[in-house]
C-alpha cells in the first residue's frame, strides 16, 4: 500500500520539483507555466474480499494525509416522499 501512495506523490528527479511543476510529475502543483495541478489521489485496496479506499480528499498528494474511506449500505440519500392529506 505504501509503494502506490509513493508513486502518486513522485516528484521527478532526486531533489523533486515541487516549486516549477511538470507534467514528467505524477504529484503536479499549480503556479509554474504548466497550469495543471492534481485534484486528489485515491488507492482502492482488494484485501480478504473487503474494500478499503486510501483518498486524499485534496489536491497535492506529496502534502496530504491518505485518510480511509467505505461504502456501506446507508439509505441516507433516499427521500421519502410526504403525501400530505386533503
Amino acid at each position: 500500500m505504501d509503494d502506490f501512495i509513493n508513486i502518486l506523490r513522485h516528484h521527478e528527479g532526486e531533489e523533486g520539483n515541487r516549486i516549477n511543476g511538470s507534467m514528467k510529475n505524477i504529484c503536479m502543483h499549480e503556479g509554474s507555466l504548466i497550469s495543471s495541478e492534481t485534484t486528489g489521489s485515491m488507492v482502492v485496496e482488494l484485501k480478504d474480499g473487503d474494500i478499503n479506499i486510501w483518498a486524499t480528499g485534496s489536491s497535492l498528494p506529496c502534502l496530504s494525509t491518505y485518510k480511509p474511506m467505505w461504502f456501506v449500505e446507508s439509505n441516507v440519500f433516499l427521500k421519502k416522499k410526504i403525501q400530505i392529506k386533503q
